[in-house]
């Protein structure tokens, strides 16, 4: 095992996770879910190079513009798949390592899988063919495994690029391509995929996870979402949480790289309400973060992976500044003057 080389003071590496899975059976489908053998590994090695802490002390630090101090870390997860509950949660309490949860409240309360995938189920299990997806003007052929992952890797970017209302008459074009009785077929084969319910949220609450928002539709906030939409999104879900849960004073925008958050949404994150706005932008948390732009590093799914991972955010970090500075983020008091999956 490769130990993390020792990060530099006045950082922190804020951990991106999804799903934690014991029985994911195809990782051209499942592809946010890290082994839980490959979890633990990594909670051992960043407790022995950083300091865990919960998104509180970041917070604390950043907004009363104190010193960060030794290295430290936070572990996130996004979405609210069932697996967090069922299979980190019991690794985090044994070694008392905080976390926080981001929910899209609208899956949580429906159990309806995520937009990415229901496109790379349907693409991976649909019968071979020509399929046509007229919300998108795509048209694939569908036969082999390469065909189908040239068909994901294609769809994928036009799908996070889309707004909401494109990406539901998308996603029902996807379901459309196998039998409606099929589908209950294809979530128990995926069922790593399974999302949270809400009482599963309140027992992660009573764990002591932090639960934050990842929107109500896992809308992606870009530009050409509406004012309206990017409102309705940051203050449903925060509704939502506080009435069944409790407290909500986080968010983590919905893909997160560079593309996928607007300068409206990066203004809209404080405005609602939350101290924090998590990114998916590679990078340290460094003094000059802003707090409405945090970066995020996306956990590797392969052993091993972590330490070099954490290397390529320390060296990304001054791309990271500069974006976040021209989307106009708010400077931290004390400061001196990116994708996802």
């Amino acid at each position: 095992m490769t130990d993390i080389l020792p990060p530099p003071p006045g950082t922190a590496a804020v951990l991106c996770y999804h799903g934690v899975s014991a029985d994911a059976v195809d990782p051209d489908v499942q592809t946010v879910q890290v082994p839980a053998e490959t979890f633990r590994e990594q909670l051992d090695q960043l407790a022995r190079s950083h300091e865990l802490v919960p998104l509180d002390v970041l917070a604390d630090h950043l907004l009363d513009g104190r010193p960060l101090g030794a290295p430290k870390a936070a572990i996130t997860f996004d979405d609210g798949y069932r697996n967090v509950l069922d299979v980190a949660e019991p690794l985090l309490r044994e070694r008392r390592i905080p976390f926080a949860v981001f929910v899209s409240t609208r899956h949580i309360t429906t159990g309806e899988r995520f937009p990415t995938h229901v496109l790379r189920a349907a693409l991976h299990t649909a019968p071979p063919g020509e399929v046509r997806l007229p919300s998108v003007a795509r048209t694939y052929r569908l036969g082999d495994r390469s065909s189908r992952r040239l068909a994901v890797a294609d769809l994928l970017p036009v799908l996070k690029a889309a707004d909401l209302r494109v990406v539901h008459r998308l996603v029902g074009e996807l379901k459309g391509l196998l039998p409606a009785d099929d589908w209950p077929e294809v979530e128990r084969r995926f069922a790593a995929d399974t999302v949270l319910d809400w009482a599963g949220v309140r027992a992660l609450a009573r764990a002591g996870a932090e639960i934050g928002s990842h929107g109500h539709d896992h809308a992606i906030l870009h530009e050409r979402e509406s004012p309206a939409e990017v409102r309705r999104q940051l203050a449903d879900s925060r509704r939502q949480i506080e009435t069944l849960c409790g407290p909500c004073r986080y968010f983590a925008y919905p893909n997160g790289g560079t593309a996928d958050i607007g300068p409206y949404a990066a203004r809209q994150v404080p405005a609602g309400g939350y101290r924090l706005g998590l990114a998916a932008v590679r990078g340290l948390l460094t003094a000059e973060a802003a707090p409405n732009l945090l970066p995020r590093i996306f956990a590797p799914a392969e052993p091993g992976r972590l330490p070099s991972r954490l290397g390529e955010a320390a060296a990304a970090t001054a791309q990271y500044l500069s974006w976040q500075r021209g989307l106009g983020a708010p400077r931290t008091r004390g400061a001196s003057d990116d994708g996802g999956r």
